[in-house]
């Protein structure tokens, strides 16, 4: 932190935080009379954070926290997160390369699920906020309990 370029955190505030507020600014107008819901991202570094990953961390708090802010703010409309863990996208391609399957088996094995997500487990995660109207100003974690341990 005191010696990371500040760009670090303003990309990861930009995407994250500044994305869904640009979002609910386009789209809130237009649902008020129609209703809808809104679903942020967020992520497992806002409980489990790791050395380095400060910016994520921080971006993702913020973007679950907006969802609670917003709930109150927009309503009607409903505002939740998903809280995915590790999650086998292209996302980690790059990052990983010929190594992400031996990380991705390592860090199941020590999940009390045993298993990662998958982008269908997810997906499934944001349609039931999109579609359950009593389920507003929540972050619904789906991440096989990895922020427990």
């Amino acid at each position: 932190v005191l010696d990371a370029p500040l760009d670090t955190l303003r990309s990861a505030i930009d995407v994250r935080l500044w994305g869904a507020v640009h979002v609910v600014r386009a789209a809130a107008p237009r649902m008020r009379e129609a209703g809808g819901s809104f679903v942020f991202t967020g992520g497992l570094s806002t409980d489990r954070p790791s050395r380095g990953a400060w910016p994520t961390a921080v971006a993702t708090a913020a973007t679950e926290q907006l969802a609670r802010c917003l709930a109150l703010e927009l309503a009607p409309l409903r505002c939740n997160a998903i809280s995915p863990g590790w999650t086998d996208t292209p996302m980690w391609d790059p990052l990983l390369g010929a190594d992400k399957a031996a990380v991705f088996a390592d860090v199941a094995a020590r999940l009390p699920s045993g298993r990662l997500a998958s982008p269908d487990e997810v997906a499934s995660a944001v349609l039931l906020l999109m579609h359950n109207a009593a389920i507003n100003g929540e972050v619904l974690h789906v991440d096989g309990a990895h922020r427990l341990i």
